[in-house]
């Protein structure tokens, strides 16, 4: 047991894990993906029409953490809602990616998500090709070392009420988006108001989308 995957664990080589309309929400992982875990070297991921809800993960993937040499990661219509990643300089309150060949978002929701270093939303980080973001949408997400306390979290944890939750994003309010070592080919229309970051002296931030990667960096009507 080395603590990953709170809902879902994969361990392997060269496989291929598909997830389709399936919900995984209320657990926790005490390191990496607190909904689902996916390390595996050389493998195809796909997570269509899901839900990630209400998760927490003490290092990295509140909702979800891929990572592995050769990965091929593609999330399309996921909802990645009130996920947390919690321990010091966590990433990826919604979604950390590491390592990945190949990554693709389309059509992904990710609100109140939050993570106590970077990449509120999601963290995709040290990639070593290219990374697509389509109509993706990120709102009310927070990267902030203060911590991702249940006022970040989405409605079904409970916790502050969201006129509340929206008051104290904005306190900490700050960059949305940093974007790091590869080429960003289509800017996108604009972060959606309401995603904060902080400064954790080691990572700048990243209130809704923290990306890193030696390949291409697109995003393509994405708010």
């Amino acid at each position: 047991d080395y603590g990953d995957g709170g809902g879902v664990a994969v361990l392997g080589r060269g496989s291929a894990v598909v997830l389709v309309n399936t919900r995984v929400a209320n657990n926790t992982a005490a390191r990496l993906g607190g909904g689902l875990s996916c390390l595996c070297d050389g493998c195809r991921l796909l997570v269509v029409g899901a839900r990630l809800a209400n998760n927490s993960a003490q290092a990295a993937g509140g909702g979800l953490l891929a990572a592995g040499e050769g990965l091929d990661a593609t999330l399309t219509a996921v909802q990645l809602v009130g996920n947390v990643a919690a321990g010091p300089s966590a990433a990826g309150g919604g979604l950390a990616v590491h390592g990945g060949h190949h990554v693709t978002l389309e059509s992904v929701v990710a609100s109140e998500n939050a993570a106590s270093g970077f990449g509120g939303g999601a963290a995709i980080v040290r990639g070593t090709g290219p990374v697509g973001l389509v109509r993706c949408t990120f709102e009310r997400n927070e990267a902030s070392p203060q911590g991702p306390a249940a006022a970040a979290r989405g409605p079904e944890a409970g916790g502050a009420a969201p006129g509340e939750r929206r008051r104290r994003l904005r306190q900490a309010m700050g960059a949305a988006l940093p974007i790091f070592r590869g080429t960003l080919l289509q800017a996108p229309e604009g972060i959606a108001a309401g995603n904060a970051t902080g400064d954790d002296a080691l990572y700048p931030g990243g209130g809704a989308l923290y990306a890193s990667s030696r390949g291409t960096i697109t995003l393509r009507g994405t708010t």
